[in-house]
């Protein structure tokens, strides 16, 4: 199957590539440069307070097999390839294992006792079965979250997926990726921007993002989802404001201060675009749309914002605190 070749190649790729040398230095760099005597924290000005960063959602345990209440919705999301690019980048490990199925009522369940390792936090588990049908199974702590079934004479979703693995016979062999547990993963080596009030920010931003991340993956329903779009929202504009303060406050060159800013204003306007879509209904919190805030913060943290603390640091000279 398709999706198996993708998943095979990125492993090769991970095991032949990244793994090894390149990784070493990686660390070593990162090491380094946070070892780094001259890597201080300039002082903050102009943010008086942060607000507190609440925890992602919890591992809590769950019955074994136990279907989530929004499974309909959630696996929508398995059938677009960015989604499956999504998992495909973010995943940890693999296993593969093969196992019996007898179209017995709650059979699905023996997809996941016959892993090897305990399906704990996120996982994507590919399936095959004998008569060439092709599964995909979202598992959040041992809960099925989503699930698709592709056939030669349709696709199935949700509920309808999982009934028809109940009735499928023969041998299935599964492909179970392990996903990791955040959708942006903080590392100052890259993002710290050296103003202290700022990486806070920045921290506070990326945890929101991952709070989705893990809320849409486990399943939470749509209701739980719009506090953390209204959150990174209105999040997002004050810390824009903060940054702005700073550029005044320091005297940034207008002309790069005003790219930084229009990137600013674009970003606002595209997000409160998309919360008042979502909020009417109009639109879903799909990977697609983390993926997208994803990238446009670690670009935009690792490009515009570390140039300008690189630049308050060195050029501005501003006063630093340890």
């Amino acid at each position: 199957m398709e999706l198996t070749l993708i998943i095979e190649y990125m492993f090769e790729i991970e095991n032949k590539v990244y793994v090894g040398a390149p990784v070493v230095l990686r660390r070593l760099r990162r090491w380094l440069i946070l070892r780094d005597p001259e890597v201080k924290y300039i002082v903050e000005v102009g943010v008086d307070e942060i607000p507190e960063v609440r925890d992602p959602v919890p591992q809590a345990e769950v019955f074994l097999g136990k279907v989530s209440e929004h499974i309909e919705s959630t696996s929508r999301f398995l059938d677009t390839e960015e989604a499956v690019a999504f998992f495909i980048l973010n995943t940890e490990s693999r296993v593969r294992y093969s196992t019996r199925l007898y179209g017995l009522k709650g059979q699905t369940i023996l997809l996941l006792t016959a892993s090897p390792e305990p399906l704990k936090g996120p996982w994507l588990l590919v399936v095959e079965g004998e008569e060439g049908w092709l599964g995909k199974l979202l598992v959040y702590n041992n809960m099925i979250t989503g699930a698709q079934v592709m056939t030669k004479l349709g696709e199935y979703y949700g509920k309808a997926a999982l009934d028809f693995i109940e009735n499928a016979r023969g041998e299935v062999r599964v492909d179970a990726v392990r996903l990791k547990r955040r959708a942006f993963e903080w590392d100052p080596s890259r993002f710290s921007v050296f103003v202290r009030g700022i990486d806070r920010q920045h921290q506070y931003l990326v945890a929101v993002l991952n709070m989705a991340y893990l809320g849409l993956v486990g399943g939470q329903g749509r209701r739980a989802l719009e506090e953390v779009v209204d959150r990174m929202v209105e999040y997002t504009k004050f810390h824009f404001r903060s940054e702005e303060v700073l550029f005044d406050r320091f005297h940034y060159p207008e002309d790069r201060a005003e790219r930084h800013r229009r990137e600013h204003r674009q970003f606002t306007l595209k997000a409160l675009e998309f919360r008042e879509k979502f909020m009417q209904g109009e639109a879903e919190l799909t990977l697609d749309v983390l993926r997208y805030l994803a990238q446009w913060l670690q670009g935009h943290i690792g490009g515009s914002d570390r140039a300008f603390g690189v630049w308050l640091k060195e050029v501005a000279q501003a006063p630093i605190t340890e």
